[in-house]
């Protein structure tokens, strides 16, 4: 016979593992992780917009682009691609001379419809920043004057 401390004890953690599962089961509460190629579409916000269809992942930013090469892979929703990023200026480009271009790395994960991105410049060893950005959004972005 149980006593009445470890009944009580067990009833709680019963309890407690009953509320964790229907939480849990609850839409938008947990992620899900996607493996395979990331899908065409538009993911955008602050700073950062990319844009993927059939034959690239164009990349816009604060007064500069990139491009991501394709396919982007996923793996329990973490990726890792190579592409390029392009400073741009704020005036006209003189006549000979071109914007320079970086090698860079795009890296981070997908979870549900959101995405978190790192971006760094593989040949300078520098990071641009780290950008939050949802699934289907135009994003925020200022293009140089």
């Amino acid at each position: 016979m149980m006593s009445p401390e470890i009944r009580n004890a067990r009833t709680r953690i019963q309890a407690a593992v009953l509320l964790g599962v229907v939480v849990l089961s609850r839409p938008g509460c947990t992620f899900e992780t996607e493996t395979g190629p990331l899908a065409i579409g538009t993911w955008g916000g602050d700073h950062m917009l990319i844009e993927i269809d059939q034959s690239a992942a164009r990349v816009d930013f604060d007064c500069a682009h990139g491009t991501i090469n394709l396919p982007i892979m996923l793996s329990d929703g973490d990726f890792s691609a190579t592409g390029t990023f392009t400073q741009e200026h704020g005036a006209p480009i003189p006549d000979g001379d071109t914007e320079p271009t970086f090698p860079a790395r795009y890296f981070g994960n997908v979870r549900g419809d959101r995405m978190t991105i790192t971006v760094s410049l593989t040949s300078v060893n520098r990071t641009v920043g780290s950008f939050e950005l949802k699934r289907g959004s135009s994003g925020r972005v200022s293009k140089c004057p």
